[in-house]
């Protein structure tokens, strides 16, 4: 009955070894194990930290090369906007500098032009001035006698020169207006040139001639006709108009033989229209008995030398005190002494009409120069 029961005892000791040997080989795995673990895991975390270390390393430094290069970008573009700010200063100060200079020079040489001072020989730009011009025209076309009126505009000419178109001429005459006699029929171009000086300007004008014969001159074959109407009619009329027609000639016979009239006429450029500033003058006595007027006078000091057409150069005008006319009568003249002087008369019957226009003061005599050609003296018969 022992030996079963050893032997059950036994069995029971030789189990546990081996679980005890399980139990502590499966601590040492689990112990070796966690190490293992530990180890990598320490591996793990070195190899991340380098490899993040490497990756913030890289990141940094491209950020950094980033930010120079921005940097670098913006240092370059403000020295750019300042070199480009200074270049534009720079400039306008140039452009100022030029400007004020070229203004200066303006003003400099638009002084020296006007005050004819020192300074560069630059002509300043004035304004230009309005254009001058011109205009010729013809007053009084009656018969040979034709007057000439140089009008000038924007410019005042002191000197004009005449060519009449027929070969007479006047030059560098003061007076811009001319009285002209022709000799032949046809037309005439006639040229003024005015100056002042600096400026020239010159008109024509055409005119036409289509009589000799002045209005107070009868026509020869008008006159030729009127006698032979008037001695038809005398011989028609003769025995019936006998006595009335002895009776009206011996009353216009006493009538002109009665009419008596004396004038003492002084002459002087202010008597001129338009007056004339000169220092010659001249005196006339004239005398109507019936109808025979008488005329003697003298003048000196004409600022030029007499100026003659029809062989003459005084003449007695159709005209007012305040008018020009035509010519009448033809004085005869004596020149003194470089033709600038001299003496003058005539003799010559008036119509009852004539002597009616002389009573009214209707007359003048005017003495005509090369300066003054429509007449440098003047005087009224009145």
């Amino acid at each position: 009955m022992e030996s079963p029961q050893g032997v059950q005892t036994g069995k029971k000791g030789l189990s546990a070894v081996p679980i005890i040997f399980l139990l502590a080989s499966v601590i040492v795995i689990s112990m070796v194990a966690a190490q293992v673990l530990n180890d990598t895991n320490q591996t793990n975390e070195t190899a991340t930290n380098e490899t993040n270390i490497t990756i913030n390393e890289t990141l940094n430094a491209t950020i950094n090369a980033s930010i120079n290069e921005t940097l670098e970008n913006e240092t370059n573009l403000t020295a750019n906007i300042t070199t480009n700010l200074t270049n534009e200063t720079t400039a306008n100060a140039t452009v100022n500098a030029t400007a004020n200079a070229t203004a200066e020079t303006n003003q400099t040489n638009l002084t020296n032009a006007t005050t004819g001072g020192g300074g560069p020989n630059v002509t300043a730009q004035a304004p230009p001035a309005p254009a001058a011009s011109l205009f010729v025209k013809s007053f009084y076309p009656k018969g040979p006698d034709y007057v000439f009126v140089c009008n000038a505009t924007n410019f005042d000419p002191f000197a004009f020169t005449w060519f009449y178109g027929d070969g007479h001429k006047l030059i560098n005459i003061s007076n811009s207006d001319t009285y002209h006699v022709y000799q032949a029929l046809g037309n005439y171009v006639v040229q003024c040139i005015a100056t002042d000086g600096t400026i020239t300007r010159d008109d024509t004008i055409t005119i036409n001639v289509t009589s000799l014969q002045r209005p107070h001159e009868p026509a020869a074959n008008v006159t030729a006709t009127v006698n032979q109407t008037n001695q038809t009619n005398a011989i028609v009329n003769q025995t019936a108009n006998a006595t009335i027609n002895q009776t009206i000639n011996e009353t216009n016979q006493t009538n002109n033989e009665t009419t008596q009239a004396s004038f003492h006429v002084l002459l002087n450029g202010s008597n001129e229209v338009p007056p004339v500033d000169t220092n010659a003058t001249g005196e006339a006595n004239v005398t109507l008995n019936g109808t025979t007027l008488s005329v003697a006078g003298s003048f000196q000091n004409l600022t030029s030398e007499l100026w003659y057409t029809n062989g003459t150069a005084a003449h007695i005008h159709k005209g007012l005190a305040n008018e020009t006319g035509p010519v009448s009568f033809s004085l005869e003249i004596t020149p003194g002494e470089g033709n600038q002087s001299g003496q003058f008369n005539l003799t010559t019957k008036l119509t009852p009409e004539q002597v009616s226009e002389l009573l009214n003061g209707t007359y003048y005599i005017n003495i005509h120069s090369s300066n003054y050609t429509m007449g440098e003296i003047r005087g009224q018969l009145s």
